[in-house]
């Protein structure tokens, strides 16, 4: 031992070693707790160990005990270094009794501190070596109790066995030197604890080569509830949230997320692919979920399990974590209204029964004719009159009234398939649009919702632009243009009342709210894009239409109820017009347009009066056109033909007259004045050439296709409307 005066100057200046590492810790230690666990990683480790003395201490002291306490924390970290190698600070305390080889024991206590260095070999096997330097004081139990100090260095090797993610079994190995006492080595074996937990396997999917892990935290989850007829909707559409959080310290790679519930899927849904999450990283996930048809069997809602299942990786070895979450499943009828396009979803038309009963109205349609109004039209009219006929009834639902489940976006409404609906024979607004939708979607007519302050009803397309619309139908004024298209306003609820009514109400609310922006207008075909529709899996019990001839007479009179009401204004304005002096140089046009109006609704007898009675006054060539057409109509081509060509000798080179010619020659397949009338319809109006270009070609040269066209082409009738010319 020194002497005490050169003991206490060098207790003092050795002893702030381990002082100074204690320090540091405590300073660094809160400007680096921001971590994924609040707190950086640490480890202590207790352990007792044996000490042998070397060299020649050995003949003074004989091998000893010591009680060693070691910490190691990571404050930093070394980018050049791999993620598996880590290099923390090291402190060490132990309490030292070593035995003399005389009856005398020494006793120690030191401190130290340095750099540690750490390798993950297996998730269960950690390898250490640590560097320390510091200081000891020593007394000598002899009867003078002689004490003093020093410097100290150390070196160690440290494998540390884990048995469960925060404890491990650790051995050390060591070598220390005392300055100015003796050498020594040492062998111990302890126990450690680390925080945070360690990233160990545990349970193995058997088969699978997968560990399921804990470095996952599920976060902030939000699952909303499914609703049935949507169930294809889920599939590109999130259905839910949830928040990841990397709560180990290592990366974790390649996560693949999945959702799934039983019985109401067929395989899970993979929702993302994430490459990496750094430790204490947030991950936010869309959950989406790829559902079969089996939930449109739910007649009462359900809360079932749904799994969010994560695959991942950490230093290549594959885990899994596994979350469960209720999930609410409402009833097949359910919807909310926050979004009108929805209701699109019920939308059948695929629907076996509503295709019957379209068809069969379509049949009764298509044998009562009327070439002068538009088919889209009379189709839909016939399908109105015939939900009439059938019996079906609005009935206000007072558990969900759409006036009020509108308002609140997130109450959940009831809505009716098309087949219940006419099943129940009755529905509210939204039911009886739905169906009326379906029925007319079944037969090729697009269809569109229209929904203003507290009410839904729709609109059918005519299939005519804007300005073929305006001239086609006098009442244009019930008319809606939207998508360069020409819809009809339909209010369904008025089924049982005249269609004309249920037109007129449809077109004031929409003049009523359209304008003021109120009005929403939802195409059919545009919502499926989004919201498809789904077929009814349940059947229901077989519809009976009314007897064919009831429908056919309900039909017959609503088809006369809208000539009359087209043309009687118009008839009775042109008349007066005609008899006024004012328009005597208009007169002749004047009358020939009351035959147009006349032949375009079908009335052919009160045409060919009105136009005879025309060229009982002078022989004007508008009316001979029109003469001429009503015999083509009536397969009287040479009736035809000699009218045509009275009208041409009056007006020469008229590209009308030339087409209506070129027709009836081609029907009396006279080809050689088909090809000379249509290269003179060639020159002088092109466009019109183009229309017909049927004409040009020799009948059996048409292909299927073009004659199909040519049918179709030649049972347009050009007729020829002068009001605006003078005599």
């Amino acid at each position: 031992m020194k002497s005490p005066e050169r003991r206490g100057e060098r207790r003092f200046s050795v002893c702030l070693i381990p002082l100074f590492f204690i320090v540091l810790i405590i300073a660094v230690s809160p400007y680096l707790c921001a971590g994924a666990n609040g707190f950086p990683p640490f480890s202590v480790t207790l352990l007792p160990e044996l000490e042998l003395p070397v060299g020649s201490s050995s003949d003074l002291l004989k091998p000893g005990m010591d009680v060693r306490l070691n910490g190691n924390i990571d404050l930093f970290k070394f980018p050049f270094l791999p993620g598996s190698i880590r290099t923390p600070l090291s402190t060490s305390f132990a309490y030292d009794v070593i035995p003399l080889q005389k009856e005398s024991s020494l006793m120690l206590f030191s401190g130290s501190g340095g750099i540690a260095v750490e390798y993950e070999v297996f998730p269960r096997l950690l390898l250490g070596a640590a560097a320390r330097v510091g200081a000891y004081y020593g007394i000598l139990t002899t009867q003078s109790r002689t004490s003093g100090s020093g410097a100290l260095v150390e070196f160690a090797v440290n494998p540390s066995l884990f048995f469960s993610p925060s404890f491990a079994v650790s051995l050390e190995g060591r070598i220390r030197k005392l300055f100015g006492l003796h050498t020594d080595i040492g062998v111990s074996v302890g126990v450690s604890y680390h925080y945070p937990k360690r990233d160990l396997p545990t349970k193995r999917r058997e088969g699978a080569g997968i560990n399921e892990g804990d470095h996952i935290e599920f976060l902030d989850s939000s699952i909303d509830g499914v609703f049935p007829v949507f169930y294809k909707y889920y599939d590109s559409h999130r259905i839910g949230q949830i928040s990841l959080k990397n709560t180990s310290t290592k990366p974790i790679e390649n996560l693949v997320v999945t959702f799934f519930v039983n019985e109401y899927m067929d395989n899970p849904k993979v929702c993302v692919t994430i490459e990496k999450i750094e430790p204490g990283e947030t991950s936010d996930v869309d959950l989406f979920a790829l559902f079969n048809n089996s939930l449109l069997t739910i007649s009462e809602g359900e809360l079932v399990s749904s799994f969010i299942n994560v695959n991942y990786q950490v230093s290549n070895r594959k885990y899994r974590a596994l979350h469960i979450e209720n999930l609410t499943i409402f009833n097949r009828n359910a919807m909310t209204w926050d979004d009108d396009r929805k209701a699109a979803s019920f939308v059948t038309a695929k629907d076996t029964q509503v295709m019957q009963f379209a068809k069969n109205i379509v049949g009764i349609v298509n044998c009562h004719p009327n070439k002068s109004v538009n088919n889209n039209f009379l189709i839909g009219m016939g399908i109105y009159t015939a939900l009439g006929e059938y019996g079906l009834s609005y009935v206000i639902d007072p558990t969900t009234p759409y006036t009020e489940k509108s308002e609140d976006q997130t109450t959940v409404d009831f809505l009716q398939f098309p087949n219940q609906t006419l099943s129940f024979k009755a529905g509210d607004c939204d039911d009886m649009s739905i169906l009326y939708a379906a029925l007319l979607e079944s037969v090729g007519v697009e269809t569109a919702f229209i929904t203003v302050p507290g009410h839904i009803y729709m609109a059918f397309s005519v299939g005519l632009e804007p300005e073929m619309a305006r001239r086609t139908f006098y009442q244009n004024e019930n008319l809606i243009f939207k998508h360069d298209k020409a819809w009809i306003p339909v209010e369904i609820t008025l089924v049982g009342e005249s269609f004309l009514k249920a037109w007129s109400e449809g077109a004031k609310q929409w003049r009523k709210y359209g304008g003021t922006g109120d009005a929403g207008f939802y195409p059919v075909h545009e919502a499926w894009s989004l919201y498809e529709p789904v077929g009814y899996p349940q059947g229901q019990a077989s519809i009976t239409l009314p007897p064919e001839e009831t429908l056919e007479n309900a039909y017959s009179d609503e088809l006369d109820m809208f000539i009359s009401a087209e043309i009687e204004t118009q008839i009775a304005e042109l008349e007066k017009k005609a008899s006024d002096r004012k328009y005597k140089k208009k007169k002749m046009a004047i009358l020939n347009r009351i035959g147009t109006i006349y032949a375009r609704y079908g009335l052919m007898e009160k045409a060919g009066d009105q136009f005879k009675y025309v060229l009982k006054k002078k022989e004007y060539y508008p009316a001979l056109v029109n003469l001429g057409n009503i015999e083509f109509m009536h397969d009287d081509m040479e009736k035809a033909l000699n009218y045509y060509r009275r009208a041409d000798k009056i007006k020469p080179d008229q590209p009308f007259i030339l087409v209506n010619m070129a027709k009836a020659n081609h029907e009396l397949e006279n080809y050689g004045n088909v090809r000379e009338l249509y290269a003179r319809v060639e020159k002088i109006d092109p466009a019109l050439a183009e229309k017909y270009s049927y004409l040009g070609t020799m009948k059996g040269d048409l292909d299927k296709g073009r004659a199909s066209d040519a049918k179709r082409i030649k049972k347009q009738m050009l007729w020829y409307d002068s009001s605006e010319e003078g005599d």
